[in-house]
């Protein structure tokens, strides 16, 4: 078990709720969270914008903030750009590095969840691959092509069985009205 650290830059909102669904996901992987403080855009290198500092690359910013031993989060309003600075992204995990990075720019609220859920799945080592549905039969967040099917994750934001079994814990049971 292990605290998920949370790097707000330039987001002034609360993330317990957004804490709420990656405990509900990642159950038993986090046992708490902490909140650092918030780093404002003009506290960033120069590097880490793009196209006349209309975006952040997406990469170079996750880059910018030390690899922990806890996993972080980076919760931002500003609008990414993906690694290669070609396309606008809503967020971004490294595979095995322990950091991701999640933009509320242009993005509903209710996809944050299933957003929030998807990077920190890229962090613990899953992939875009065909997964099978949970056992609420709602598809999986790591499973984000179509975007339809990363929307309608959003429900319960919670990962498939496939998913569950690489990541070496059990499948929450959803209790169903």
């Amino acid at each position: 078990m292990s605290r998920l650290l949370i790097q707000p830059v330039e987001y002034r909102k609360d993330v317990t709720e957004m804490y709420e669904t990656v405990k509900r996901a990642f159950y038993p992987l986090f046992n708490g969270f902490t909140v650092l403080d918030e780093v404002r855009a003009t506290e960033l290198p120069e590097n880490v914008f793009e196209h006349q500092k209309k975006y952040v690359n997406a990469l170079k910013f996750l880059e910018h903030f030390p690899q922990q031993r806890e996993p972080l989060l980076v919760v931002t309003s500003l609008s990414l750009i993906d690694q290669d600075a070609v396309f606008r992204s809503d967020g971004y995990g490294l595979h095995d590095s322990r950091r991701a990075v999640i933009s509320s720019y242009g993005v509903k609220p209710e996809e944050l969840k299933p957003l929030v859920v998807h990077e920190l799945g890229h962090v613990y080592g899953l992939d875009h691959i065909d997964h099978n549905r949970t056992s609420n039969d709602r598809p999986c967040p790591m499973n984000a092509f179509p975007y339809d099917s990363f929307t309608e994750a959003k429900a319960d934001s919670i990962f498939c069985g496939f998913c569950y079994e690489k990541l070496g814990i059990p499948e929450p049971v959803i209790k169903t009205q």
